[in-house]
């Protein structure tokens, strides 16, 4: 069997071919809006780059309010109210008001959780949580799918 040198150029080279031949890096074609236009003069397109760029693709996600303090939700139960259902305004408002309220989630998560009566649906795509106490936690956040199937405390013998 011959032993055969590697130099890192060559493992360099093999993952600039693998991650090509993927196309998942770089999908939106962000890279060439950041680099040299012909190898020397810059072209930098910040701002199409930054409208390209998410880190998450937040276009499957859901709004999900969580009724976690009287504040939360007095303006939930306004939000419900005749005024926000024949004031858009007075309703926009109340959404921004409930931001720090907010949490997303993915579509088939939300549309899960909404099958089963966890989610009562405000306006199409923006949920509030139904059931505070057995479905989300001050330290771990929203509790979904598998993680409803087993509580800990009942593992301890």
């Amino acid at each position: 069997m011959a032993f055969f040198e590697q130099s890192p150029e060559i493992f360099t080279q093999y993952f600039e071919l693998y991650y090509d031949a993927q196309n998942s890096l770089d999908s939106k074609k962000i890279i060439p809006m950041l680099s040299l236009e012909d190898g020397k003069h810059p072209h930098f397109a910040f701002k199409e780059a930054a409208k390209a760029f998410q880190l998450i693709d937040d276009t499957l996600s859901n709004t999900i309010f969580i009724p976690y303090d009287n504040n939360a939700q007095e303006k939930l139960r306004l939000l419900h109210s005749r005024q926000a259902q024949e004031n858009p305004r007075f309703c926009k408002a109340l959404l921004r008001q409930l931001q720090r309220y907010s949490i997303s989630i993915q579509e088939k998560e939300a549309r899960q959780m909404l099958g089963k009566g966890d989610l009562l649906e405000i306006i199409p795509g923006v949920y509030q949580l139904k059931y505070m106490d057995t479905l989300y936690s001050e330290d771990t956040g929203l509790k979904t799918g598998s993680e409803l199937l087993l509580d800990s405390a009942a593992c301890i013998v």
